[in-house]
């Protein structure tokens, strides 16, 4: 059996792990078991959580892995054929397996870049706007506090049950949502990013 692109595939002999082509040295073997199919169950199952870069990068991984495993047979049956007809055809299998290994590489780099720069925005630009958010509020609460105090309104001796209500009623709701809209925020730029 050959595949498209000029090289003989030998069938997984499922009771053997490694077969070497005695004539090569080649493990025929484990050039034909599919990346893909090994990781297909964790690819879905990530696909499902929706956790489409993970899965987007362990394709990216089998697709190399593949790859890999390819260049060596490639390259040796180009050597055993390269002076018999269409070996023509050997040589572009050996060079679209360097090719594909190429391009999967560099799209395994601007993927984890990608991550990087969606990281460095969430960690300098929305966490300390957020907590400027947080801080601001804090900061007015406790001047509401010492104006209502000034006012008469509020009795000094009932701070410490004004500040309970405060963090009751204001402060902790207001920091669930603060921190809801920081990962909402953090998530959409992971995914604008990463498109």
């Amino acid at each position: 059996m050959t595949s498209a692109a000029g090289f003989d595939l030998v069938p997984l002999d499922t009771k053997e792990k490694h077969r070497l082509d005695t004539n090569t040295g080649v493990d025929r073997a484990l050039a034909s078991v599919s990346k893909f199919e090994q990781a297909l169950p964790e690819i879905q199952a990530m696909l499902d959580r929706q956790e489409t870069d993970g899965a987007i990068t362990l394709i990216n991984k089998a697709m190399l892995a593949t790859a890999l495993a390819m260049i060596p047979i490639a390259e040796e049956q180009y050597r055993q054929k390269a002076d018999k007809p269409f070996s023509e055809n050997l040589i572009y299998a050996v060079n679209s397996a360097i090719s594909s290994v190429r391009l999967l590489i560099s799209d395994i780099d601007a993927n984890r870049d990608r991550t990087l720069v969606a990281t460095r925005i969430a960690t300098h630009v929305l966490h300390p706007t957020f907590l400027l958010v947080a801080q601001q509020l804090i900061s007015l609460l406790y001047r509401s506090k010492i104006r209502l105090v000034e006012a008469g309104v509020l009795d000094v001796n009932k701070t410490k049950e004004y500040d309970a209500l405060m963090q009751e009623t204001l402060l902790r709701p207001f920091s669930t949502f603060v921190e809801d809209c920081y990962k909402d925020a953090t998530n959409k730029i992971t995914t604008m990013v990463a498109v």
